[in-house]
C-alpha cells in the first residue's frame, strides 16, 4: 500500500518490510540451554527401530523452546532437511558429527555450538566408527522437518513420498519415554 505524501508529494510505501521474526528465545540463552545439557552422559536407547538409523528423544518441551538429545549410530546420516520457522542450536555431547550447509562442510565437535537461521537446509551425518551424540536447541519449538531432494538444477525442493530415504528420519520418541 503506498499514500502520497504531503511534504513531498511522491509515494510512500506503507508495507511492512518482510523481515524474520527473532526467535522467543535470545540465541546465548539457547547456546547457554545446549551447553548446560551438553554434559549430558548417556544416549537415545534402541528401541525397536532400525540400529542404523538416528535415535531421538525430546528432553524438555516449553512454549518458547524445546530440546532434543540425537544419537547417531556409526554412518548415520539426515538427508537436506529445514526446521521450518525455527533458529536451532546443535551441540555435540560425544563423539564429532559433519554439517553440510550450502556444499561447506564443519567438523562438529564436544564443547561447540552452531547455530541454524529459520528454512537454512543442511544435512548432518556421523562418518565415525563410533556412536555420536547431541543435543538440538529449537526456538520457537520444533514444529516441522522439511526434507529436502535435490532437483536435477540442484534446486532444493521438499521430498515426496518414496523419494526420501528411509534411512534419514529422525524418529521423535515421546519425553515420557525417557528413563534415567
Amino acid at each position: 500500500m503506498s499514500v502520497i505524501s504531503q511534504i513531498s508529494r511522491s509515494p510512500v510505501n506503507l508495507a511492512p518490510a518482510p523481515v524474520t521474526p527473532p526467535p522467543p528465545v535470545p540465541l546465548t540463552a539457547m547456546s547457554d540451554i545446549a551447553a548446560g545439557l551438553g554434559h549430558i552422559e548417556r544416549s537415545v536407547p534402541l528401541g525397536g527401530e532400525d540400529p542404523d538409523v538416528p535415535r531421538s528423544m525430546r528432553l524438555i518441551a516449553t512454549p518458547d523452546y524445546d530440546v532434543w538429545l540425537i544419537t547417531w549410530p556409526p554412518g548415520a546420516r539426515i538427508g537436506a532437511h529445514d526446521h521450518a520457522g525455527a533458529t536451532s542450536v546443535i551441540r555435540v555431547v560425544q563423539g564429532a558429527l559433519v554439517e553440510i550447509v550450502d556444499r561447506q562442510h564443519r567438523v562438529l565437535e564436544p564443547g561447540v555450538s552452531v547455530v541454524s537461521a529459520p528454512y537454512t537446509p543442511h544435512q548432518i551425518h556421523n562418518p565415525a566408527p563410533v556412536e555420536a551424540t547431541s543435543v538440538h536447541v529449537y526456538s520457537p519449538p520444533l514444529a516441522a522437518v522439511t526434507y529436502l531432494d535435490p532437483s536435477p538444477g540442484k534446486a532444493l525442493h521438499p521430498a515426496q513420498g518414496d523419494r526420501r530415504p528411509r534411512s534419514t528420519p529422525v524418529r521423535p520418541r515421546p519425553a515420557e519415554a525417557t528413563s534415567d
